[in-house]
């Protein structure tokens, strides 16, 4: 049934027994549109580690709910991945705010709701709702912010 699939947060569904197997999400590319394999991941409690390109960085917020990286950049790839391999904390903290951000902007009312907002909008229709804003948790103070952990270059 992909309404299961397809309906977020699916929080580790057996539809997906890819993602129960995962830690980290991966996706380095050149070019992306709004990837579903990252929307799937995030449903599922897991950090992403992408390129910034396309739709991707609508998705994951830099150094909360995964981190992007240049494209075509092999070495900071792989510099963030060896981060989350090796603190399982910052993972499951990073995890959690992509479940959380999926489930509150990627669910099939929230993309209902911004699609008929869009519509009125484009009629000059006023929209009574305005965005709210983002409602992410906050998962370390600044001076602890995850990009931290990322030499730089």
């Amino acid at each position: 049934d992909h309404r299961d699939l397809h309906s977020f947060p699916t929080r580790r569904s057996s539809d997906l027994p890819w993602l129960q197997a995962a830690d980290i999400n991966v996706l380095p590319t050149y070019y992306e549109g709004l990837p579903l394999t990252v929307l799937e991941a995030m449903a599922s409690g897991l950090p992403t580690v992408a390129s910034k390109v396309g739709g991707i960085p609508e998705m994951v917020e830099d150094g909360i709910s995964g981190w992007l990286v240049p494209s075509g950049d092999s070495k900071k790839l792989a510099d963030a991945l060896s981060v989350l391999v090796w603190q399982p904390e910052l993972r499951k903290r990073m995890g959690e705010a992509a479940y959380s951000c999926v489930s509150q902007w990627f669910s099939l009312d929230q993309q209902v709701r911004n699609t008929e907002s869009l519509y009125l909008e484009l009629c000059g229709t006023p929209v009574l709702d305005g965005p709210a804003e983002s409602g992410l948790p906050v998962i370390a103070a600044e001076d602890e912010h995850p990009s931290a952990y990322l030499p730089n270059y």
